[in-house]
């Protein structure tokens, strides 16, 4: 299998751009995201591909909301006092007229052109919710259905078709809404008679065409207007719900975000975005801010506890639908070495003499001199880890669980001159259980959909999966993600540096984490998070947006910092929990350390000879 077919192997399963909402709606579990996403506000939902933007838009739409049938449905559709339009980016808003020799136009003519195809899909996703609200058959759960008699709908459409400039065969909102398909094929008629025609003149001839002389805000309220009166709801409020913005032609990407400042009231903005564009502006006095013009909703978890509940709920759907609705996460899928929690501790006998934690603190001191030397220097006797005062446990031995647990099932004794070695396992146990895998997903619906079906394949009579299951499967998902990560295209790199794309600059910062938790001296708090710094060559910062984008890095921001990076300096990044069996690293997030300062050690090992710097 090549890597492109992986490529698609991995990211398109279960992926919600081409399903229809009621699809959407049939497994959609809420989350903490959704539930800020319904609020009567502007919002930028902000995520990695695959994060599950699209999902929580088209949850949003009246098809969706009236298919659901989650048991706490009917409180979310209660809260959901709008009419979403779904606007998914279509690709033609920016390589249509360059199939047609956009090369050709002006700068100026190519958004010209680009924003009338915006309009045009803007307003046909209008219509498609008017439809809907009047005309959609019987449904399981009805939410915001208008009453709109034939003689209002043909009132309507005759002042809608006004407004916007379109002549429909029929006076009804389907009829318009094939006409407004109609105007995209007039676009481009002119766009291949420009094509063939001189330059000179063709200011003149675009100027005379009302099809390219329309930006979609002003018609979009007036429509909505004509509407709200119709169904005597005149303040009833509209959420224009605009997918994968990061398609989407820059110019066209800032004005939606611009226009959360200040807009009618009827409106509401709900975009979706990848957190990384190079060309936001965050600090210019104009610019919306976060959290005072609209709530940023970030599709990502900087700590492996925080997407928890909303991944057991989504297991737990997993396991009714097969039939195991009694079943609970950990009972399916064990414990996991990582959750050093009092709770964990307890399950996995906690330092007693049969004890995992005990068998892997003790081999690991047989084998390992500094962890031995650290052990005697905290006053830790290994044989007796249940004595003593429980905060000292917790202080000391409850910390470094995770990294004795990685330092253990990698490291072998050194040799007889003392060089290090390392284990090599093709599938470790070490990242499985429930905690684990709900880490490894990141709290992605689609990435634990995928693997969770994979697992559940494997699974007994009452749902458990064994653990050799669990790590196989992680194992592949890994590097079904990995290969994904090799086709990821970046800006070409100069010759100052080596570094051939997001793969391989992954490669080198997992690299440095394995050798800092298991190959050096014993540390009890080991990097497991990078800086970016200025010190680093524009290259670099580049593929680093890329892999941001694509999930393989994740973003640690500070209290209050912006979830929208335009600039990497400065931000603090993990990476993604899923690459931790193939790069071998402990599910924390670790100490930071400056990314040059990685480059550089890994440089000097021989990973890379050339300078990654300014």
């Amino acid at each position: 299998m090549n890597s492109s077919v992986r490529k698609t192997a991995f990211y398109e399963a279960f992926n919600a751009r081409a399903l229809r909402p009621e699809e959407v709606a049939e497994r959609f579990v809420p989350s903490d995201a959704f539930r800020r996403l319904i609020r009567q506000a502007h919002s930028i939902v902000v995520g990695p591909r695959g994060s599950g933007k699209t999902t929580l838009l088209k949850m949003l739409q009246q098809p969706a909301l009236e298919t659901w049938a989650h048991p706490d449905a009917e409180a979310y559709r209660a809260e959901v006092t709008y009419t979403g339009v779904f606007i998914p980016t279509d690709l033609s808003w920016k390589t249509q007229i360059e199939s047609l020799g956009a090369h050709d136009f002006s700068d100026q003519d190519h958004q010209l052109f680009e924003g009338a195809a915006f309009t045009v899909h803007v307003l046909h996703a209008l219509a498609t919710a008017m439809i809907y609200r009047v005309h959609r058959g019987p449904a399981a759960f009805s939410h915001r259905r208008a009453d709109l008699p034939w003689l209002k709908e043909q009132a309507i459409v005759k002042e809608i078709s006004s407004i916007i400039g379109v002549s429909p065969a029929l006076p009804t909102l389907i009829s318009l809404k094939h006409a407004l398909g109609k105007r995209l094929t007039r676009l481009r008629e002119v766009a291949v008679r420009e094509r063939v025609l001189q330059k000179e003149g063709r200011r003149e001839r675009l100027a005379m065409e009302q099809v390219l002389k329309m930006w979609y805000l002003e018609p979009t309220i007036s429509c909505i207007e004509v509407f709200n009166d119709a169904v005597g709801e005149p303040r009833a409020r509209w959420a224009l719900l605009f997918d994968e913005l990061e398609l989407a032609p820059e110019w066209i990407r800032e004005q939606l975000v611009n226009a959360t400042r200040s807009v009618d009231e009827r409106i509401l903005f709900k975009l979706s975005l990848s957190p990384y564009d190079e060309n936001v502006v965050q600090d210019s006095m104009l610019a919306p801010m976060q959290d005072n013009d609209y709530d940023a909703i970030a599709l990502w978890h900087a700590s492996r506890e925080d997407g928890y509940n909303f991944c057991a709920a989504l297991w737990q759907s997993l396991l009714s639908a097969r039939g195991h609705s009694e079943a609970t996460a950990e009972a399916t899928l064990g414990p996991s070495i990582f959750d050093a929690t009092e709770v964990a501790l307890r399950t996995h006998g906690a330092y007693g003499p049969r004890s995992s934690h005990r068998r892997r603190f003790r081999d690991l001191a047989k084998k390992d001199r500094t962890f031995a030397d650290y052990l005697s220097a905290k006053g830790l006797d290994v044989n007796s880890l249940e004595e003593g005062d429980e905060n000292a446990r917790a202080s000391e031995i409850r910390k470094i669980i995770s990294i004795v647990a990685t330092r253990e099932t990698y490291r072998v004794p050194d040799d007889s001159k003392g060089r290090q070695r390392v284990r090599s396992r093709k599938n470790p146990k070490l990242y499985v259980g429930a905690k684990s895998v709900f880490a490894m997903v990141e709290g992605n619906p689609r990435w634990l959909i995928a693997i969770g079906s994979r697992l559940l394949q494997g699974s007994d009579d009452e749902g458990r999966i064994p653990e050799a299951v669990q790590s196989r499967e992680l194992m592949s998902a890994a590097h079904r993600f990995q290969a994904m990560l090799e086709t990821v295209p970046v800006p070409k790199v100069g010759d100052h540096t080596k570094v051939s794309g997001v793969a391989d600059l992954v490669g080198t910062i997992g690299e440095y984490f394995f050798r800092a938790v298991v190959l050096e001296d014993f540390n009890p708090d080991p990097p497991g998070s990078f800086i970016v710094d200025s010190n680093l060559h524009p290259d670099v910062v580049s593929i680093l947006g890329r892999a941001l984008n694509v999930g393989a890095i994740v973003y640690v921001p500070r209290e209050r910092e912006s979830v929208l990076v335009g600039d990497l300096i400065g931000k603090r990044f993990r990476l993604c929990y899923l690459l931790a069996p193939i790069y071998r690293f402990p599910i924390r997030l670790g100490r930071e350390v400056s990314l040059s300062t990685i480059i550089r050690a890994m440089s000097e090992e021989g990973a890379h000879q050339t300078t990654l710097f300014k």
